[in-house]
C-alpha cells in the first residue's frame, strides 16, 4: 500500500547521491586565500565608516569586542587595544563608548 496519490511519484526512484569527494585546493588557490587574508587584516581597520569601538575588526560591535575589553579590563599603558576613550587605561569610560556603539556595523556594498 502506498501513501502517494499519484502513481508516477510512487514508482519513481530517488535521485543519485552526489559524490562526497572534494578536490584539494591548489597552490594558486591557497596563495589567493592567504593574500586576501593579509589584505583584509591590514585594510579592515582603515575602512571609512567602520565603528570606532570595533576591536575585533569584524565590522560589527558585538560580544567579540566585549571579550577583548574584558580581557584587558583595568590594564594601563599605551599598547592597550581596548582603550577607546584614549586615556591609557581600560575602565568604565571605555565601556561606555563600547555600550554606545553596541551592534553598530559596517555593511558591505
Amino acid at each position: 500500500m502506498t501513501y502517494f496519490s499519484q502513481p508516477e511519484i510512487a514508482n519513481s526512484t530517488p535521485p543519485a547521491r552526489q559524490s562526497a569527494y572534494r578536490p584539494r585546493r591548489t597552490t594558486h588557490q591557497l596563495l589567493r586565500l592567504w593574500c586576501f587574508y593579509q589584505f583584509s587584516k591590514q585594510i579592515l581597520p582603515l575602512l571609512p565608516g567602520r565603528p570606532a569601538a570595533d576591536l575585533s575588526n569584524n565590522c560589527v560591535v558585538d560580544y567579540a569586542d566585549l571579550d577583548i575589553m574584558a580581557n584587558e579590563w583595568l590594564d594601563k599603558g599605551a599598547a592597550v587595544v581596548a582603550d577607546l576613550y584614549r586615556d591609557d587605561d581600560v575602565d568604565a569610560k571605555d565601556f561606555a563608548v563600547l555600550a554606545d556603539a553596541w551592534l553598530e556595523q559596517l555593511l558591505w556594498p
